[in-house]
């Protein structure tokens, strides 16, 4: 009866002694991904407020971070991408997009900001594909009315130009935002 009493007792004491253990790894892992998650949000408001150079610095820090997960890691290439295309750094911000599509290749913001990239580059027709994925993954909404808006320029832009589908593109985006303006050019379609 003593060994099993002693036996109980020490595996109390282990379990005890090594949930502590357990318990403070577990916070660092936590602390860990709020860590990621708070370096990101930082990078989206420096974005949001235009500070390209530092968004790109903390986005660049959770990219580099092994421990990001996947979802977060697709988002930051794309916001890093969108801030490099900002810069006017289009060939730098295709290979991010790139990236963040190979991670979630339904990742809409990802395609429409390489078509801009694209269509900075004057790749028409390139961008106009990736546009029209955006539009096919995404439902009718005012951020979808830029990603028709820009569609329809890419449609006039590629070689030979489409007016046709410039001018239904045209009409769904000031359909979707009616407050959307039309360049001066392209109203008489």
């Amino acid at each position: 009866m003593p060994r099993f009493l002693l036996a109980a007792s020490l595996a109390v004491l282990l379990a005890v002694s090594v949930q502590p253990a357990q318990a403070a790894k577990k916070a660092a892992q936590l602390t860990e991904a709020q860590m990621i998650s708070a370096t990101y949000a930082q990078g989206v408001d420096l974005m949001n407020a235009r500070k390209w150079n530092a968004a790109i610095e903390a986005f660049t820090k959770v990219i580099d971070n092994a421990k990001t997960p996947k979802d977060i890691l697709a988002n930051a290439y794309a916001d890093r991408g969108a801030c490099k295309a900002n810069k006017k750094q289009t060939d730098e911000a295709v290979l991010d997009f790139n990236k963040a599509l190979e991670l979630n290749p339904d990742l809409q913001n990802a395609l429409y900001e390489r078509g801009r990239a694209l269509a900075m580059q004057g790749k028409h027709a390139e961008a106009y594909k990736d546009f029209s994925k955006a539009i096919e993954k995404s439902q009718p909404s005012i951020i979808t009315a830029g990603y028709y808006y820009n569609r329809g320029i890419c449609a006039m832009n590629m070689s030979p130009p489409n007016p046709e589908q410039a001018k239904q593109d045209f009409a769904m985006a000031k359909k979707l935002n009616p407050k959307l303006k039309i360049p001066e050019k392209y109203k008489s379609l």
